[in-house]
């Protein structure tokens, strides 16, 4: 036999042999190389959001406790209406979110401010129109209301046929004007800058109620936002004023300030003089702008 013949197999060190053994893949091997590229950037981008802001991506139903940085769109919100008691009653004023579960009662289902659970409904909160079109946050027109209705000017447009009115109220205008005099248009546009001006903080005044209504009870909690509205103003027409809001805008006298006790007391007004319009003359004064 040959020297070769009789040559040993080489003895191979024990490690040499652990090294050839087949070795298991990772997770992150496997999912590299079985996921297509594009589903796996896809999956790891939306990973990236949620670690960055878990609080956008919580599911619409809650129960327990949650942080106090919660996002939820209008749509999530509608699910907090109380009609499921096994998740947190909410609201929402001027887009903050406040959970109301310790007054079910009053915000749950038959409650007497059902209406405002699980909805922003803050143009409805400063207004008190209660319209179901009122259910809303925007503000657009409010100011409307606060807007203050000028009696020497109603005087001018029932003299001048603007405002339909009988002839005894159409005389006694006329006569009151004459001896107070006429309001200069300089005026006019001096009062309406004013009136904007006035009508805006009462606006802010109003909201600013409900806000710390909510903000500083120790009753309810404030827990997030309202998101997802973008360009809102664009896409939605505001709601008129419903009547009662209407009703509540404030009378000045004007020209008439000095003489408003014996005016009232010619149109029939009495002791009612300086307390607003009666309501005998609300329609014949009718809703004419100033």
């Amino acid at each position: 036999m040959s020297d070769l013949r009789r040559r040993k197999a080489p003895t191979h060190p024990t490690i040499h042999k652990a090294s050839t053994k087949q070795q298991t893949p990772s997770i992150l091997t496997r999912l590299t190389t079985t996921i297509p590229p594009s589903i796996l950037f896809t999956a790891l981008l939306l990973l990236l959001i949620y670690l960055l802001d878990p609080v956008q991506h919580l599911p619409p139903l809650l129960s327990g406790r949650h942080p106090a940085t919660l996002r939820l769109t209008d749509a999530q919100l509608l699910a907090h209406d109380g009609r499921d008691p096994s998740i947190p009653l909410l609201l929402a004023v001027n887009g903050t979110i406040y959970d109301v579960s310790a007054g079910r009662h009053f915000y749950g289902p038959g409650g007497m401010y059902a209406h405002f659970a699980g909805r922003d409904a803050t143009r409805a909160w400063v207004t008190a129109c209660f319209g179901e079109e009122q259910w809303t946050w925007d503000l657009r027109g409010v100011e409307e209301m606060f807007v203050p209705v000028w009696l020497d000017e109603r005087l001018e447009n029932v003299i001048e046929g603007r405002t339909e009115a009988t002839d005894v109220v159409r005389e006694h205008a006329r006569k009151t004007v004459e001896k107070v005099g006429r309001v200069s248009e300089e005026e006019k546009q001096r009062r309406r800058v004013q009136d904007q001006e006035e009508a805006r903080r009462k606006v802010d005044e109003a909201l600013k109620h409900w806000v710390d209504f909510f903000g500083k009870s120790k009753k309810y909690r404030e827990i997030g936002k309202v998101v997802g509205r973008g360009n809102w103003e664009e896409m939605i027409k505001p709601p008129g004023l419903c009547e009662e809001a209407l009703k509540k805008r404030p009378m000045k006298g004007g020209k008439l300030e000095g003489v408003m006790g014996k005016m009232m007391e010619q149109l029939g007004m009495g002791k009612d003089a300086g307390k607003g319009m009666p309501d005998f003359v609300k329609p014949k004064v009718g809703d004419a702008s100033t």
